[in-house]
């Protein structure tokens, strides 16, 4: 099933994660400095001029 054939994909991958966060006070302070610079749109040619820090840092919640 498609189920299986993501669980399969997934599974691994997410045994690879760290439990421990990775993120610094110092990355939440500058990605709070980065998000006043940051422009709300959907197109994709400003999303790469605009790019910044905070969206450098993966954020990965466990379930």
């Amino acid at each position: 099933s498609q189920t299986e054939k993501l669980a399969k994909v997934y599974q691994p991958k997410r045994a690879l994660l760290s439990p421990k966060c990775t993120i610094s006070v110092a990355n939440l302070l500058a990605a709070r400095q980065d998000l006043s610079k940051i422009m709300r749109t959907s197109s994709g040619s400003i999303r790469e001029k605009t790019a910044c820090a905070i969206n450098k840092v993966p954020l990965v919640t466990s379930s």
